[in-house]
């Protein structure tokens, strides 16, 4: 773990998870380290180590710890039989291009539980949007740091055009809603005003600050919390049950991320039944289903700085993905049906905490 954040966060650990201080390993133990940077030394009287490791922008991970061996160095063999461990096949294509050989990259994807975030029934989510003052809105949900890679300007730029079209009476203003086919066409409906809900976690990353930042730039601009606002930003930090309910009182979950290994959002939305979009590329097409989530185009391209790619999606895609979702009445009743499924078989923390074991114990190193 990282000491740094220790005294921040106050989610206590499951009780049958030890955290070891350097220098406290049992001999002949099967390490496993989560830690930042990356650090590939064994510790003493370790028998193996596994080391989580993420690239997320298809190319080597930027930090690695003074007097580590490198990635590299997997390649050639180490006193002590070392793999990594990283949650999607497109970050282990980019751990690859270090160097680092596939059969030393041990494949393990986050685990959520579904039966904590399974869809409630029709008077318990009533109840909750409002509490929330989520009736009569349609809720996209976001879920991150707003870091850079969250993409936040791009997310917010394209809700903005889709709540214009919609009206603040809920009205169809603009008379274009997808069609089916990749056409737009009027619908001649009324559809929910849609109300875009922003989660971050101001303690660790300031995120409430950054989503504002960003609101800046948008055109036409986006009121901000209120009863009748467009966007709700959340910093607190929640419990686990607090936000399964979140997931369980929205619509649809939304993401524009550039550079992901993972998405854990993107499961636990999945298994709340919710309607997903996801730029396409990446690791969002590991998690999701397609029969209820729409990928926005989008191409990788050269980061502008530093080595690796990001996933680049088209603003106006992704306006027309969060457009079918609001509109595709089908699509709900699929999601909130074949969503669980789906995680509790695909993206189960069982599953995940199997591929750990089997990783850490089976095979030959």
């Amino acid at each position: 773990g990282n000491d740094r954040h220790r005294s921040r966060v106050t989610t206590p650990l499951p009780p049958n998870v030890r955290v070891l201080p350097p220098g406290e390993v049992p001999p002949g133990a099967v390490v496993v380290r989560i830690a930042w940077p990356y650090n590939l030394t064994a510790p003493a009287g370790a028998a193996r180590l596994l080391v989580f490791a993420t690239a997320e922008h298809l190319g080597c991970p930027g930090r690695i710890a003074e007097g580590s061996p490198s990635w590299g160095t997997l390649a050639h063999g180490m006193a002590v039989p070392t793999r990594l461990l990283t949650p999607s096949l497109y970050s282990l294509e980019g751990l690859a291009s270090c160097g680092v050989p596939r059969e030393r990259i041990a494949l393990a994807p986050h685990g959520v539980s579904p039966a904590a975030y399974a869809p409630l029934d029709a008077e318990q989510r009533a109840r909750r949007r409002k509490k929330r003052g989520w009736e009569g809105r349609f809720v996209f949900l976001h879920v991150g740091a707003g870091t850079p890679n969250k993409n936040l300007k791009m997310l917010l730029q394209a809700f903005a055009s889709v709540a214009h079209s919609v009206g603040r009476d809920g009205g169809d203003r603009d008379g274009g809603w997808w069609g089916g086919k990749g056409t737009l066409r009027p619908t001649g409906k009324q559809q929910s005003r849609p109300l875009l809900v922003l989660k971050g976690l101001e303690a660790l990353y300031g995120s409430s600050a950054k989503a504002k930042e960003a609101l800046q730039a948008i055109s036409p601009p986006l009121s901000v919390d209120g009863p009748d606002a467009d966007v709700e930003i959340i910093g607190a930090q929640l419990s686990a049950a607090d936000m399964a309910a979140m997931y369980q009182s929205a619509d649809a979950y939304v993401s524009a991320s550039m550079a992901e290994a993972f998405q854990l959002p993107l499961a636990e939305a999945t298994a709340a039944g919710l309607r997903v979009v996801a730029p396409a590329g990446g690791a969002a097409e590991e998690i999701i289903d397609s029969r209820h989530a729409v990928l926005a185009p989008s191409i990788l391209e050269p980061r502008s700085s530093g080595r690796g790619f990001v996933v680049r999606v088209d603003e106006a895609g992704l306006k027309e993905a969060m457009t079918f979702v609001l509109t595709n009445k089908t699509m709900a009743e699929t999601a909130r049906e074949l969503g669980p499924s789906w995680a509790t078989v695909r993206l189960s923390a069982e599953a995940a905490a199997d591929a750990v074991l089997d990783a850490a114990f089976v095979g030959s190193w």
